[in-house]
């Protein structure tokens, strides 16, 4: 399904309701899944199922992010194999506490933006794909509070604090902002996991969505200036010009060459 979607999405769908083109059941988690974005405060929500593609059991994760009063982006990607090396994760804790080396190793090759924190919430592991995406050296973060190495901003920093305060299973993932040193900014989304061997001990992963926001920012913009073309410096001052006045119940009349 991943790497053929045209056998699953196929131009015929378009415009077609959700039941007429997937189980019922799926149809209706979805559509569950909607009005859950529609209701949050932050316009997101999450939900895991599975689906049988080329005769094997694929997973995957669908986040609905809501772009107007009518209009909710759905994206959906494979995560067969990232649930392969979560669980791949939870087996090495367990079979190798002792051997702690080799576990940051295993870490290393899953390619995972993964960090760690002892029981005083200290940073005791920072993966190589999570130290690509902060742009942060390692002895930037070892044996430092989580909350001095990430660069959270309060609301979203308080916001982890309450999760990782409820129980492992109940925590859900939290978008967060992010700006890094060199004034580059991300949106991640972190998910945190109790360490199988010592519950006081967390695990962060963090999932780099900015594309994925740059995207539903593109199509907020679409549906914005629904009719206007252009991309030229002038243009966007056009664009900008409007959303600055649309805050204000007024008539005005722009004018230009054209």
């Amino acid at each position: 399904c991943a790497q053929k979607p045209e056998t699953v999405f196929k131009p015929n769908y378009v415009g077609q309701s959700l039941n007429s083109v997937m189980t019922a059941d799926l149809s209706e988690q979805f559509l569950y899944y909607v009005q859950k974005a529609l209701e949050a405060a932050d316009g997101v929500s999450f939900c895991r199922f599975s689906l049988e593609c080329a005769e094997k059991n694929h997973d995957f994760e669908a986040r609905f992010s809501v772009c107007d009063s009518d209009t909710v982006l759905i994206l959906v990607r494979d995560i067969t194999e990232y649930r392969k090396a979560e669980a791949t994760l939870v087996e090495t804790f367990l079979k190798l506490q002792e051997s702690h080396d080799d576990i940051l190793t295993i870490l290393n090759q899953m390619r995972l933006a993964i960090a760690m924190t002892d029981d005083l919430g200290r940073v005791s592991f920072l993966s190589q794909a999570a130290s690509k995406l902060l742009k942060l050296a390692k002895d930037e973060a070892i044996n430092r509070s989580w909350e001095k190495v990430f660069p959270f901003s309060a609301v979203d920093r308080k916001a982890i604090q309450d999760v990782m305060a409820i129980p492992s299973k109940e925590r859900g993932k939290i978008t967060t902002e992010m700006e890094l040193k060199d004034g580059t900014t991300l949106w991640v989304d972190v998910e945190i996991r109790d360490d199988p061997a010592d519950a006081k001990k967390k695990i962060f992963y963090l999932y780099d969505m900015t594309e994925m926001r740059h995207l539903r920012g593109l199509l907020d913009e679409k549906s914005q200036f629904q009719g206007l073309v252009g991309r030229s410096k002038r243009m966007r001052l056009v664009y900008e010009q409007i959303r600055e006045l649309s805050n204000f119940d007024a008539t005005v009349l722009i004018t230009g060459e054209t």
